[in-house]
């Protein structure tokens, strides 16, 4: 379960640096040996070369306020392929290429962020989407919304939580080359799966949001649609 210091607790959250079995360093808001990790100790001279945050322990839907992220300090997460890479190819490419023409596709714009409905069923609106994959992008965050894309991130993941229709199953950061990433795993009152990822690239104020809502019996063809979404991300 992941935990989030907010600007009202008097208390920060310890924070502990560990060492996988390929040397990889992570920090964590839970002692090395919970996770089966080495602690270690930060050099003097070299900086740690951490990429990713570990906290992936199973949520239950009865410890609600102990599913946050924790946000440690954002730039040392900061590799070095984001420095050197350039913007998301969603910006330049014609997405309509790689999506496969039985999907029914539905775009809408906002003030503050562009969204792409994805589904096998037939699209007339957005109170029409029932499954399928969501994506939406907020470019240029700090400028649209007066705030950086972790905070945004942070923000759209609280209107999840603080959702009494949901069901909170599960959350977690995962490891990627070019973005922080977290995620969140929840139900609908009709017993649908969701599945909603924040992709967050500092380096260009944007933010990608990824979701999935499906039942048991399309999540896994969702779940592709999903993954080749993120691939071209």
């Amino acid at each position: 379960m992941l935990v989030l210091s907010t600007a009202i607790e008097a208390k920060k959250p310890e924070i502990y640096r560990c060492q996988q079995k390929d040397g990889t360093v992570v920090i964590q808001d839970r002692r090395c040996m919970i996770t089966d990790l080495h602690s270690v100790k930060p050099s003097k001279h070299q900086k740690p070369q951490v990429n990713q945050r570990a906290n992936n322990q199973s949520s239950s839907p009865n410890n609600r306020q102990s599913q946050i992220p924790v946000e440690i300090s954002k730039h040392s997460f900061i590799t070095s392929e984001q420095i050197t890479s350039g913007r998301s190819p969603f910006f330049d490419l014609g997405w309509d290429q790689f999506i496969p023409a039985y999907w029914n596709k539905l775009k809408t714009n906002s003030r503050n962020h562009q969204q792409l409905l994805l589904s096998r069923a037939q699209l007339k609106n957005i109170s029409g989407f029932k499954q399928g994959v969501k994506l939406s992008v907020y470019s240029d965050a700090m400028s649209r919304s007066q705030q950086d894309p972790f905070a945004k991130a942070l923000q759209l993941y609280h209107q999840i939580r603080n959702n009494d229709s949901f069901q909170l199953l599960d959350s977690q950061f995962k490891a990627h080359p070019n973005y922080k990433v977290f995620n969140i795993k929840y139900q609908n009152q009709t017993q649908q799966l969701l599945l909603t990822e924040f992709y967050i690239d500092e380096k260009h104020n944007d933010l990608f949001v990824v979701t999935i809502q499906a039942g048991p019996s399309n999540w896994q063809t969702n779940q592709a649609m999903a993954e080749k979404i993120v691939d071209q991300l």
